[in-house]
């Protein structure tokens, strides 16, 4: 698997989240399937939302981030290794946020 540097702060999350958008855009013009796009990129969204409310992600919210890993790692890790280890990073950064500096 191609290694994402581990995600150290707020602010490198959101770079990384930026990251991830412009991985979707790349999928969805690809010959990817519609359907897993469009649910990782709908989860990168609700993350996002949460992050940006400045409140704690619930445990509601950990356990859909929870499900954009399994989401890339049965559907993207065999064709987009280094794509799936970009979600992997958010979802950990995400399940972490609390305990995560600002800058």
């Amino acid at each position: 698997m191609v290694e994402v540097p581990e995600i150290t702060s707020k602010h490198q999350w959101y770079a990384q989240l930026n990251a991830a958008k412009l991985m979707i855009e790349k999928l969805r013009g690809g010959h990817y399937y519609w359907t897993v796009v469009s649910v990782i990129e709908g989860r990168l969204d609700q993350m996002a939302a949460v992050a940006r409310s400045g409140r704690a992600p619930s445990s509601c919210d950990r356990e859909r981030g929870m499900g954009l890993a399994v989401i890339a790692l049965r559907s993207l890790y065999r064709v987009a290794p280094g794509d799936c280890s970009l979600l992997l990073q958010l979802v950990n950064g995400f399940d972490h946020w609390t305990s995560l500096p600002d800058a």
